[in-house]
């Protein structure tokens, strides 16, 4: 069952994030396994955008955070991602980014 305080938070950020309008069209559950084996399971939530000059379509999704909210995720329907699918893949890809270049930095150098 879908939470209505999640699913009006989730579309307040998204209208704050993107859009003077953001119409909530659906939720799709994205299975993903990342090369070290991890399993991201996401309850992705679909908008249609208005007057967004950038896409038609906003896929976001939040993790509840210390105080008791959300930290949520957006990302914009622009090439590459075309689906929640790639919305989530997109976001994985960009965390492997982040962490490979702290983990290059906290390197020691070697002659």
């Amino acid at each position: 069952m879908i939470n209505y305080f999640y699913i009006k938070e989730v579309t307040e950020t998204v209208r704050k994030r993107h859009g003077q309008e953001a119409e909530h069209v659906q939720t799709v559950l994205v299975n993903q396994i990342t090369d070290e084996n991890i399993v991201w399971n996401v309850v992705v939530e679909v908008f249609g955008l208005r007057w967004n000059q950038k896409a038609r379509r906003c896929y976001a999704w939040g993790q509840p955070n210390a105080k008791g909210g959300w930290d949520i995720t957006t990302v914009l329907e622009t090439r590459p991602v075309i689906s929640a699918h790639t919305a989530v893949k997109s976001v994985i890809s960009a965390l492997a980014a982040v962490k490979a270049a702290l983990e290059a930095k906290a390197k020691p150098f070697a002659a």
